[in-house]
């Protein structure tokens, strides 16, 4: 008998409903757990781009969605890569590019485990899963910042 994945429920509709909460109410944003996510995420934004390229808003919108449901699985994606935007053949284009390599073309916009985080992940326990507190504050770091673009 095959073996079935088991299904998992999408985070993304419970981020969203927190970062409205979080823009109707800046009060109630944790800065403590801000500032612990900001330890282990980065976001690379280059001022240079605007959301008035076609899609570009759009686009930041569903990379956040996707580093979320990643983050929620245990963060396959970030633990290896780097997932963003780049500015290529006269339109922005999303990317997922493996840690140590170049983005296909100008980086616009991307996310990523700092690089301590990902090395010490590299070196110690590649296959051991992230801490539970660093996934949660990260996903709270990422909501704070779909909260901005809502």
């Amino acid at each position: 008998m095959a073996k079935t994945k088991p299904k998992f429920l999408s985070i993304y509709p419970s981020c969203l409903e927190l970062a409205m909460l979080m823009k109707a109410n800046a009060a109630m944003i944790e800065k403590p757990l801000v500032a612990k996510g900001a330890e282990f995420v980065a976001i690379y934004v280059d001022s240079n781009f605007k959301d008035s390229f076609k899609n570009y808003h759009d686009l930041k919108m569903e990379t956040l969605k996707m580093v979320l449901e990643d983050l929620a699985a245990g963060a396959p994606a970030l633990r290896s890569s780097t997932v963003g935007l780049s500015y290529r053949n006269n339109r922005v284009e999303p990317y997922i590019s493996p840690h140590g390599t170049m983005p296909p073309s100008n980086t616009m916009y991307s996310i990523n485990l700092k690089e301590s985080v990902a090395f010490k992940n590299y070196l110690f326990s590649s296959n051991e899963d992230l801490p539970e507190e660093m996934i949660n504050v990260a996903i709270y770091y990422i909501t704070l910042q779909l909260s901005k673009l809502i």
